[in-house]
């Protein structure tokens, strides 16, 4: 008896065919390439974003309701999207648009590729967790640190979103060899999905401090721009993994870059305090973000 043919194992996809469907598939909604483009204009008002903003009510109501969260601890209820930028700033509103647009926009990511809840709560700690270290050491827009982390992995959703099953049996190999996901990916593509995610955050506008966080999370020491903001967003990921190991494994599995830890120079004291504000921000904004 002849054997039986079996199936071609699904080839590597390209890196340009990935971001060809990731601007067809994870295109921002309209609301949002309009403000950026606004703020890139120079001569918008908060009134004139607010405007924007307001014509997408589930959008306003969910801003409002982060913008009043303990996230960030106002003393007076903001109920106007004017205010709201006036109190926190236009580019910090605007990084909150764009996290809750980027959440829905890869909600049809089927559960059998990837657990979703736990992609974005992990996403969400390390993004809480950048922010509070970036606090901690006192650096220049530490707001903008809780975008870099959110979105620190976006490349993993465009690899499920557009090579579903030759990512699922990456993945798996990660889970079964414990090698880590990046590296297999570098193997497999040439590139891994930081570099994939700054891809399209590039095309999308956002600034380069974002994109270069992203792109080199996993190899902070390739980071020749940024480098200080890659070793934050390292560090985060690895922590936020560590704290979240008990949720659905996303076979991501950080290594924690000891030079990057030095970088820092957080004591234990400093970072016990980052990561209680940090736990306290990620239960703030979930319910928002996810709910």
């Amino acid at each position: 008896m002849q054997p039986q043919p079996i199936g071609n194992p699904p080839l590597p996809p390209s890196r340009t065919r990935l971001l060809e469907q990731a601007r067809r598939l994870a295109s921002l909604p309209e609301v949002v390439t309009r403000i950026i483009d606004m703020i890139h204009d120079g001569t918008t008002s908060a009134r004139d974003i607010g405007a924007v903003i307001a014509e997408d009510p589930a959008l306003t109501a969910r801003l409002l309701r982060i913008v009043n969260s303990p996230f960030y601890g106002l003393v007076r209820k903001v109920d106007t999207l004017s205010r709201a930028i006036t109190v926190i700033g236009t580019l910090e509103l605007v990084d909150l648009v764009l996290a809750a647009s980027i959440v829905r926009s890869f909600r049809g990511i089927p559960p059998e590729q990837l657990d979703m809840r736990a992609f974005w709560h992990h996403s969400l700690l390390t993004g809480t967790l950048a922010r509070a270290l970036a606090r901690s050491l006192q650096a220049p827009g530490t707001e903008r640190y809780f975008i870099m982390g959110l979105l620190h992995d976006i490349g993993a959703l465009l690899l499920c979103q557009g090579a579903g099953s030759f990512y699922a049996g990456l993945r798996a190999r990660a889970a079964d060899t414990e090698v880590a996901l990046a590296d297999l990916e570098r193997e497999s593509l040439g590139f891994d999905h930081g570099e994939l995610g700054a891809d399209l955050l590039a095309d999308w506008h956002l600034p380069e401090s974002v994109t270069a966080a992203v792109r080199c999370h996993h190899q902070p020491r390739q980071a020749e721009d940024h480098p200080f903001e890659t070793a934050v967003v390292h560090v985060a990921d690895a922590l936020a993994t560590t704290w979240l190991e008990g949720e659905a494994a996303i076979e991501l599995r950080p290594e924690l870059d000891g030079d990057q830890w030095a970088l820092l120079h957080l004591s234990v004291t400093e970072l016990d305090d980052c990561l209680d504000r940090a736990l306290a921000d990620f239960a703030a904004v979930r319910s928002a973000l996810l709910g």
